[in-house]
């Protein structure tokens, strides 16, 4: 599935019907013809969201004992 949002959507259909064509025939493998896609006209602040939801996942999240060192509050700064 393919998520388009954000200020594009509000151009319409004169703008998205061209993006979605190119979507289903720039893609690989015949992917594009039955990729499901959506037009969501959400909020600029989605991003952020999605952001904290990931931030969320990661930091209440219990690793497992083999990846212990990869846990957000265990990472070293690079």
């Amino acid at each position: 599935m393919l998520i388009i949002c954000g200020e594009g959507t509000d151009f319409g259909p004169d703008y998205l019907d061209p993006v979605v064509s190119s979507v289903r025939e720039q893609t690989f493998a015949d992917v594009g013809r039955t990729l499901e896609i959506k037009i969501q006209r959400w909020g600029d602040e989605a991003w952020a969201v999605g952001a904290a939801a990931l931030v969320l996942r990661e930091s209440f999240s219990s690793p497992k004992f083999e990846e212990s060192n990869n846990a957000i509050w265990h990472r070293s700064p690079t």
